[in-house]
């Protein structure tokens, strides 16, 4: 059961969260589900995704998504992200 999908600025790759929990990753034919208890939220770009659990950001390689890299944490839960570049810096709601 998919609870959470995010498609990527690439046709061939999405991401979602599945119902025990992990994150799959599917990129062309490759399947990949090795994290557990992160929620996709935006990619960044064809690469990098976006991934919240509870108070904490991090972004996953999809190239490498084997691990999650730490990127902050925050006073609130993430329940959703957006991403603006209209200014003169990214910046993330």
């Amino acid at each position: 059961l998919i609870l959470s999908l995010v498609p990527s600025p690439n046709p061939s790759t999405l991401a979602y969260l599945s119902s025990d929990g992990s994150l799959v990753i599917l990129s062309g034919e490759q399947l990949r589900s090795e994290i557990k208890g992160w929620r996709p939220q935006v990619w960044l770009d064809e690469r990098y995704l976006l991934v919240s659990r509870a108070k904490e950001l991090a972004w996953v390689d999809k190239t490498n998504p084997t691990k999650v890299i730490h990127y902050a944490d925050l006073e609130n839960t993430v329940r959703g992200v957006t991403i603006s570049t209209t200014g003169s810096k990214d910046v993330v709601n």
